[in-house]
């Protein structure tokens, strides 16, 4: 895999790939195209460990990056970057003399120390937390007509009304202990991915 990252060969690869294809890729097709190609580090992927899947990820993305910025540095080009589209894109000259935004997903993928020290319980831990976090969107409809608040409701109102509906419904009040809980639990839903 090293060697894969210190080449530049891969990187005009990627650029060969991408010319060949103006239409662009989800980064699932692009690893299917390297597969076939059997490039070295993406062959063979086991899609089933997330580890190895993270590294095979990071990978792409680095060297993506890297071919943004040498595309950009040379005026030659662009490369829109994001797992559902990567493809090329012209060069577009800045407009103004802005500062340019910071971009920490730059940041991070050109970052190789990412890759070496991020184990595979780090993985994990980022993984779970994904999926702990996408079960509250998910549930998120639920949860606001259970608190009868509309889909923009933002954290205060979320609490706001939650105080009011416990109040009214506590046991303690002479309230329906499953009326309750099932309010406890949209607020504590909310709350959660409002966090996000």
């Amino acid at each position: 895999m090293h060697e894969v990252l210190r080449s530049q060969r891969f990187q005009k690869l990627l650029y060969g790939i991408l010319l060949e294809n103006p239409e662009g890729f989800s980064e699932f097709n692009l690893l299917e195209v390297l597969r076939e190609r059997e490039v070295p580090g993406f062959v063979p992927t086991n899609l089933d460990d997330s580890f190895q899947l993270f590294q095979t990820h990071f990978l792409l993305f680095h060297h993506l990056y890297r071919l943004r910025e040498s595309l950009r540095a040379d005026h030659r080009g662009d490369v829109n970057i994001h797992c559902l589209k990567i493809e090329l894109c012209p060069w577009l000259e800045p407009m103004g003399s802005l500062p340019a935004l910071p971009d920490p997903l730059r940041e991070y993928y050109l970052d190789l120390r990412v890759l070496e020290t991020t184990g595979r319980s780090q993985v994990e831990d980022l993984l779970n937390g994904f999926w702990e976090q996408y079960q509250h969107w998910e549930n998120r409809p639920q949860a606001l007509m259970t608190l009868g608040l509309s889909a923009q409701a933002n954290f205060e109102e979320i609490r706001a009304r939650f105080c009011a509906l416990a109040l009214e419904h506590h046991p303690d009040h002479g309230g329906n202990p499953e009326r309750f809980r099932e309010i406890h639990d949209a607020a504590r839903s909310l709350l959660k991915s409002s966090d996000a």
